[in-house]
Parts: structure tokens; sequence; C-alpha cells
């Protein structure tokens, strides 16, 4: 399993965007593109997380690539300060401490 992890982080959070940011979640969660098991939502008080589980890079590849995901990324870039981004195989989805550790070693290098 291919695991990709966007950590967010909003430039603010007005109620305006909060709204937007949960109906991102629900569109999400309706447009599943091939190759694409699961997608879950976490938050901190200064960031959110968007983990992605699929079957394999290539299928995340593919969607990231797509239209469909080029027009998500034009419609929510105006809200977002900064983006990071992990990926990594897993054979499962990995719990919330890995997730920090991966975000901890790649800003230590």
């Amino acid at each position: 399993m291919y695991i990709l992890v966007n950590r967010i982080q909003f430039k603010e959070l007005s109620l305006f965007q909060k709204m937007i940011w949960r109906a991102f979640r629900l569109l999400a969660s309706h447009h599943k593109p091939k190759g694409l098991h699961s997608v879950l939502f976490a938050e901190t008080a200064q960031h959110q997380f968007l983990l992605e589980t699929w079957e394999n890079r290539e299928d995340m590849l593919h969607f990231r690539r797509s239209d469909k995901h080029r027009e998500m990324m034009k419609k929510v870039r105006g809200l977002i300060n900064r983006v990071e981004s992990v990926q990594f195989e897993h054979s499962g989805i990995p719990d919330w401490e890995e997730i920090h550790a991966r975000f901890a070693d790649k800003n230590k290098a």
C-alpha cells in the first residue's frame, strides 16, 4: 500500500474556510479515483492532515496529474499558506506517531 500524507497550514481559518475544508472532505469521500483505498483527515491547532492510502504509487501519481486534481487545487490554493507531503510504502494505515516522525525526519534533512 502506498501512503501519501499532506500536512496543510491554512492562511487563516475563518468560519467560511472551515466550511470549505469540510466540504472538501465530503467531496473527497464521494469521488474515489482508481487505486484510492481511503482518505483520512485529522486536525491539530496549526495543521490539517490529509492521509491517502493508494493501491500503488502509479495510481496516486495518475490522480495527482489529472485535470480533476488540478481544478481542485486551483480552488483551494488561495486558502493555503503551506503544504508539506510525505510518501512511503506501508503494510497498512500508519499511526499518527509514525506520520509525525516522518515529517520530523523530512524536516531534519
